[in-house]
């Protein structure tokens, strides 16, 4: 029994992300191919990141950056609530979200962003915390993690060279597939 429990700690450990206890991007990429494979409903792969975190960590110390990030997930855990959330690198986050439309995704993405900004901005300091995201539409033929993370986080970085603060959904007439900063 014993055994038993400490495996499952250790499995768990890592899975996740020990900041945030988020999943991390190896187990988000593993859970978000298995959960696509066969999907009928609308489904989204957002990849999102704090805006000017650099700036947030320079100016106001890496436990109040790392307060940020805590409260990012946090309100990506509320307002999006799947259980395909992660934190797949410093500042970047990604969510699988089964059965929106793009309306609702839309709303989701908007009211976040609102949250971050109010929930995350330092009272009395000139630094304004903020999100940026890149969403990637789920399509029978464009299935993998690989591809979809790809067109989500050219979005992305689509919103960041557009004055940041902001969600795009990956349009190909749009967004640049080569962008020097989006690969991995």
């Amino acid at each position: 029994e014993y055994p038993k429990l400490e495996e499952e700690k250790l499995k768990k450990r890592s899975e996740r992300d020990s900041l945030t206890n988020l999943y991390n991007h190896m187990t988000m990429k593993t859970l978000v191919d298995e959960r696509l494979r066969g999907e009928t409903q609308e489904a989204w792969l957002l990849v999102m990141d704090v805006d000017d975190f650099k700036q947030v960590n320079d100016s106001l110390g890496h436990l109040y950056g790392d307060a940020v990030l805590c409260s990012f997930a946090d309100e990506l855990v509320h307002v999006f609530d799947s259980p395909w959330t992660g934190r797949i690198g410093g500042d970047e986050f990604c969510v699988l979200a089964v059965g929106e439309t793009k309306e609702s995704i839309c709303k989701k993405m908007e009211l976040f962003n609102r949250r971050i900004r109010k929930k995350c901005s330092s009272e009395g300091s000139k630094i304004s915390v903020s999100s940026s995201i890149g969403a990637a539409k789920y399509q029978p033929d464009v299935y993998q993690y690989d591809l979809l993370f790809k067109q989500a986080d050219s979005a992305l970085y689509y919103v960041k060279n557009h004055g940041k603060s902001n969600y795009q959904i990956y349009d190909p007439m749009v967004c640049s597939m080569d962008n020097e900063e989006a690969s991995w």
